[in-house]
């Protein structure tokens, strides 16, 4: 029963992001910053970044091959992914 609890909320995500205008075949991001501000937004979060990471270490060894986890902010900035 947990796997179609799962599909549901994955589902939920992508129709999330088509309702906010994020492609899953854009080329490039859609915004774009510099650096020191992508470090400056790690700092803020750096709590989530952390349980983030966390999370990855206990699991990784259990996920398939190609799967991606993104941590991003509410303004969509990818603050770190699994690989």
């Amino acid at each position: 029963m947990k796997k179609i609890s799962y599909q549901k909320e994955v589902l939920a995500s992508w129709r999330k992001c088509i309702n906010t205008g994020i492609s899953m075949d854009a080329e490039s991001p859609s915004i774009c910053i510099q650096t020191e501000e992508l470090e400056r937004k790690r700092r803020e979060k750096s709590e989530q970044v952390a349980a983030f990471q966390s999370c990855m270490d206990r699991i990784t060894d259990y996920m398939p091959t190609h799967t991606a986890f993104l941590l991003v902010d509410s303004g969509g900035i990818l603050l770190k992914k699994n690989k």
